[in-house]
């Protein structure tokens, strides 16, 4: 299950307005694209908008073959890192500790982000995210413990 969030990767999926949302995807995104390309060989290709595209099938196997290789315990840590992120490439990174986990958190959350900067802050909606938010952080935690056994 969590392997095929590759292929329906958040990070793949863009706006195509407005010009500011378009380059802080590419920005942000982009760069966690080609690590994960660099780290497992697997290439996933952007979107514009929601419309589902499969992506490559080699590059899924690679991202698959990852995901399988892992214990019980770190998947059960990984579950809540790809499924609160909505990305396989964040919860890798995040797993790997690739990049600060506050910094992956932020990345995942750059849609809503944007909206609250556009239209205000939705006070239960963001409360709801500082609760995700820590659940995400715990699960990186609770990753990092596992591998270190």
């Amino acid at each position: 299950m969590l392997a095929a969030y590759g292929d329906a990767d958040l990070l793949c999926y863009r706006a195509d307005t407005p010009e500011e949302l378009v380059a802080r995807q590419a920005a942000q995104w982009d760069p966690m694209l080609d690590w994960a390309e660099k780290v497992f060989n697997a290439r996933l290709q952007t979107r514009t908008g929601i419309m589902h595209i499969p992506q490559d099938a080699q590059a899924l196997a690679a991202l698959s073959d990852r995901t399988h290789a892992m214990t019980a315990f770190e998947l059960a840590a990984f579950h809540d890192l790809v499924s609160l992120s909505g990305s396989l490439v964040i919860g890798f990174a995040a797993a790997m500790q690739a990049h600060d986990t506050s910094t992956l958190w932020d990345m995942s959350r750059l849609d809503e982000i944007w909206q609250a900067e556009q239209w205000g802050k939705d006070d239960d909606a963001e409360a709801l995210s500082a609760q995700k938010r820590d659940s995400f952080l715990h699960a990186s935690r609770m990753f990092t413990l596992c591998c270190a056994s």
